[in-house]
């Protein structure tokens, strides 16, 4: 909640960041900050075991999706948008003093990454495999 609250924050208030390069970087944080409030508030609410059958269908993926999309896909592509802006002579990083927020952000997004290959997968992954065997065997049983 905290840096979407300071990336809104530097993206309304005027302070001198709001053109060029950082502009567009400083956008591209705050689109990814409301993407991870969205998966992160899904996954916290709506809970891929229990619901309507037509639901139960296909939750596991949205949830799957969701995680990927929140541990993997958005921190990836900051980091690479960061790279890009490092390694590109054109722009120069020292002259803003936004940039230390931009770093801070890059950590979050590398942490969040190491955090899905260590905790998050495993623990969803083998959640997942026994919610569903046992659901499959129990349908199994039924029949």
């Amino acid at each position: 909640m905290v840096p979407l609250v300071v990336s809104t924050f530097l993206y309304i208030v005027p302070n001198g960041t709001n053109v060029g390069f950082l502009n567009t970087q400083l956008t591209i944080i705050l689109v990814s900050n409301f993407v991870s409030l969205f998966c992160i508030t899904y996954l916290i609410f709506v809970p891929w075991k229990k619901g309507p059958a037509w639901y139960l269908k296909f939750s596991h993926i949205v949830a799957y999706i969701l995680i990927l999309l929140n541990y993997l896909v958005v921190p990836i592509f900051n980091l690479g948008i960061a790279i890009f802006f490092i390694i590109d002579p054109a722009y120069d990083l020292m002259d803003q003093t936004v940039q230390t927020w931009v770093v801070f952000f890059n950590i979050v997004c590398f942490s969040r990454i190491f955090e899905y290959f260590t905790i998050v997968r495993r623990t969803f992954l083998t959640d997942a495999r026994n919610y569903l065997a046992a659901k499959n065997a129990l349908a199994a049983l039924n029949e």
